[in-house]
């Protein structure tokens, strides 16, 4: 059998590709626990003052505990929410990096997730007490949500490269 240099250099590209969607999947994964961690810490750094609209308090304990339980059920339904996206995305990623074509849903879900977080990036440099500094945190937080966009554009442009050099592969092996 002889192979020709063009098809073995395309040969090489699509093992590339595939081997990012690989390393693209895990990032999102990892991302995805970074998220939850920030959405864990924003949800426990928020002060939590029980007053009503016109500034009268709750005073009953059992009130105050209900609406402390039910805030924790929705935190957790938000945070399996993120991690089942996270999870699907990412190993939708892992496994079409390993064994080829998957459905292209998880390229849909995944460019919804990079527009989203580049609108919730937008949130780092406004302040919620109207000051005009920037926190050093915020900055880093910025850093690693754009990294994930990265991921989530590489993922995206490996996932289509990879299956458009397949499918040309596939045609010239005919």
């Amino acid at each position: 059998m002889i192979v020709n240099k063009h098809n073995s250099a395309e040969t090489v590209k699509l093992r590339r590709y595939r081997a990012s969607l690989v390393t693209d999947g895990i990032g999102i994964i990892t991302f995805g626990l970074w998220s939850i961690i920030k959405s864990l810490l924003s949800f426990l750094m928020q002060p939590s003052d029980f007053e009503l609209p016109n500034n009268e308090r709750i005073p009953d304990p059992a009130e105050i505990l209900i609406i402390i339980v039910v805030a924790v059920i929705i935190v957790l339904i938000f945070v399996a929410i993120i991690l089942g996206i996270h999870l699907y995305v990412g190993l939708s990623s892992y496994k079409e990096g390993r064994n080829g074509k998957k459905g292209s849903f998880y390229l849909v879900a995944a460019g919804l997730m990079a527009f989203l977080n580049c609108l919730g990036m937008t949130l780092y440099f406004v302040s919620p007490n109207g000051s005009k500094t920037i926190t050093i945190t915020s900055i880093a937080a910025f850093i690693i949500d754009l990294t994930t966009d990265i991921i989530l554009l590489d993922m995206i442009y490996a996932a289509f490269m990879s299956r458009k050099l397949a499918a040309k592969l596939e045609s010239e092996a005919i």
